[in-house]
């Protein structure tokens, strides 16, 4: 029966530090019965040693004696232990998040009565595909964005975790892969929140980025459409990295500030008039 709640919801705890107390009336009645025969068996030890094994008394009795001092010493130390175990103490240094007993209840060795959560090592876990699997290493950025941190732009969040784990098994439901990532003290989200995340695999800086619905697939290759004044004029491209709705490309004239089509660029010739609505 719990006999004492020693911390609240919300509250941290040292390693070690006592966080429910349960009766302890029947285990410190048997520690001391285990004591009382301690000291009996003690007695009898050191009344055997004045006789003289093999003299007064037989080698028999003074090995007998010395046997239960020996019996009733480990009987103590588990008595003890027993006594010990119903002060229940803090696993780890931490944050009491959730308690599951209140004073008075009736629990079992099988109950959790609390969790303590270390929220200084968080960890964050998602599935990805497994087609992208091969791509994500270990050390690799996480960015995370949740309603803790904000809805602000992922990059805000840009250093917030590590990956620290990739599954070594595709689910067969889901053809996903389970990767975790250790969160970095003092980012602000909680135990059990569902958060938005993404793994930076490459990163490149100053590069053009186009909208995806841009790209055409022509005989030659892949085209954007660029409008220069009332003409629309195809251009070739190379394609990069791609995010979201935008594509990463490289191609000869591109600058940054041009225009491109996005809707019907597949029905454009070559070289096309063009007038752009609303100027």
């Amino acid at each position: 029966m719990v006999t004492a709640v020693l911390s609240a919801e919300g509250q941290r705890v040292d390693r070690g530090a006592t966080v429910f107390r349960l009766d302890s009336r029947v285990a410190e009645v048997a520690v001391e019965r285990a004591r009382q025969t301690v000291m009996v068996a003690a007695q009898q030890v050191q009344r055997q040693e004045q006789l003289g094994p093999g003299q007064a008394t037989s080698l028999k009795a003074y090995q007998e004696a010395t046997a239960q001092l020996t019996q009733a010493r480990s009987e103590l130390t588990a008595a003890e232990l027993q006594r010990r175990l119903l002060d229940v103490q803090a696993p780890i240094s931490g944050t009491v998040v959730t308690l599951h007993a209140r004073l008075g209840d009736a629990i079992d060795p099988s109950t959790a009565l609390a969790e303590v959560i270390d929220l200084s090592r968080l960890v964050v876990s998602v599935s990805i595909r497994s087609v992208d699997a091969p791509r994500v290493t270990r050390g690799q950025r996480m960015e995370i964005v949740s309603n803790s941190i904000g809805a602000g732009p992922a990059s805000s969040t840009a250093s917030a975790a590590t990956v620290d784990y990739i599954g070594a098994q595709v689910d067969a439901a889901t053809d996903t892969v389970m990767v975790r990532a250790r969160v970095a003290a003092g980012v602000p989200i909680r135990p059990g929140e569902f958060v938005d995340v993404r793994i930076v695999i490459d990163e490149r800086r100053d590069r053009l980025v186009v909208p995806v619905e841009s790209i055409v697939r022509g005989e030659g290759g892949n085209e954007i459409a660029v409008v220069n004044g009332n003409t629309a004029v195809k251009q070739r491209v190379t394609l990069g990295l791609s995010e979201g709705g935008g594509v990463e490309v490289q191609g000869d004239g591109l600058r940054e500030g041009l225009s491109v089509v996005v809707q019907g660029a597949y029905g454009l010739p070559a070289t096309s008039k063009i007038k752009v609505m609303g100027r």
